[in-house]
């Protein structure tokens, strides 16, 4: 008798906290690009103060992003631990 399960049940399917996280990467992706166009588009005309800025926002929206990707593997170590 053969018990093997079908090849679709085999992919993991994302959780609700992939697919958020994901989503919001993706949010603050475009938030980065965004500010490194209006950077680049007005360069010549901001003053570097102003330019720095920009770059400070590209930062901090970097950040942002990888403490998520940090707080979404505690919540699966977590999680895990609880199975």
């Amino acid at each position: 008798m053969n018990t093997l399960l079908p090849l679709t049940n085999t992919r993991r399917e994302p959780s609700v906290i992939d697919r958020m996280t994901h989503d919001i990467v993706n949010q603050l992706s475009v938030i980065s690009l965004c500010c490194c166009e209006l950077r680049s588009s007005f360069a010549e005309e901001l003053e570097s103060d102003q330019l720095l800025e920009f770059k400070r926002i590209e930062t901090a929206v970097q950040a942002a992003a990888e403490m998520l990707q940090q707080l979404k593997a505690i919540i699966r170590v977590d999680s895990a631990g609880l199975s």
